[in-house]
């Protein structure tokens, strides 16, 4: 009888073993029961039209053949669908973390670019998921440390901006100062690329967002909506990214990035300015009297003056 209590006892720790295993499995990844699944949301900085929003599964920010795109281009409200099928989903998992959310291309109701933008994607459980895709989700999708990046979105939400897939729309003028000023640092960056490939416009225009990132997740809500100060921030970083990418830029010199850190230095304080005046002359953390749209109806042609004159002197520092 001993014996055969044994051999039970034998058999019985593998089955549970296993059955943890497929337990601890499938709560890591509870995408394993789908066939498929349908992203939507929004592409923001203002709405965002005409972009072509794809599942970038090695996260290079150019879309690759096997890559599933949403259904169509963003349409006037910049809401995207991104059906994925099993395939997709099996990929998916092999990818993890390094996987993302690309818009690229499209304008927003400025007039202005919108270039690359990017969001990491949501926790996939059910057939319908939402992920928004904004600036600042690029921000903190390319923030790759996970202490700075839990940081950053807490500086994020001591600006008012409850979590990253927030709407800019509806954000504080703290939050959407921030979102108009990086969107003006990224297009420029894109601009220091301007006649590279796409591979080395997705690269420099990522590195500058990583580095934004981290040196956002160190500051404050005062250190942010101190126009100047933000403008160095995001300025120097993108300086950064320039320089580690000088030879893929045409071999830049020192003089020439700091032509183009200036220049962006200078337009991401005049955007930051601009919407502190749209506002109303507050970048509050907590008032939300005026939304995105209405305060772009008020100052968004001068922002867009701001960002093509930046953008101008960027492309000519870059010319030798």
């Amino acid at each position: 009888m001993n014996h055969i209590k044994k051999m039970l006892s034998l058999l019985t720790v593998p089955l549970l073993l296993a059955a943890c295993s497929g337990s601890e499995t499938s709560s890591q990844d509870p995408s394993l029961g789908l066939n498929k699944t349908t992203i939507s949301g929004q592409v923001q900085q203002g709405n965002v039209v005409g972009a072509t929003v794809f599942l970038d599964l090695n996260g290079d920010g150019v879309k690759q053949a096997g890559e599933p795109a949403a259904t169509s281009l963003t349409a006037a409200d910049g809401k995207f669908v991104l059906p994925l099928t099993a395939d997709d989903l099996a990929k998916l998992r092999v990818a993890g973390a390094t996987a993302k959310i690309v818009s690229d291309g499209g304008t927003d109701p400025t007039g202005l670019t919108a270039g690359l933008l990017v969001s990491d994607l949501p926790v996939i459980a059910t057939e319908t998921e939402t992920k928004n895709i904004t600036p600042l989700t690029t921000l903190v999708a390319k923030t790759l440390d996970p202490a700075k990046k839990e940081q950053l979105k807490g500086v994020l939400k001591s600006l008012g901006h409850t979590d990253d897939n927030a709407l800019i729309e509806t954000s504080t003028p703290a939050a959407i100062a921030l979102t108009k000023s990086c969107e003006a640092a990224l297009s420029s960056i894109q601009k220091s690329a301007a006649g590279k490939t796409k591979d080395v416009i997705a690269k420099v225009t990522l590195e500058a967002a990583a580095k934004m990132g981290d040196a956002l997740a160190t500051k404050t809500a005062a250190e942010i909506t101190d126009t100047a100060a933000l403008s160095t921030t995001l300025s120097v970083a993108a300086g950064t990214a320039i320089t580690d990418n000088h030879v893929e830029l045409g071999g830049l010199d020192d003089v020439q990035v700091a032509g183009m850190v200036s220049a962006i230095e200078t337009s991401c304080k005049g955007v930051a300015d601009l919407v502190k005046t749209g506002s109303g002359g507050s970048l509050s953390t907590s008032e939300h009297s005026k939304t995105e749209s209405e305060i772009m109806d008020a100052v968004g042609a001068e922002i867009k003056h701001t960002v093509d004159t930046a953008n101008t002197e960027v492309e000519t520092h870059g010319v030798k």
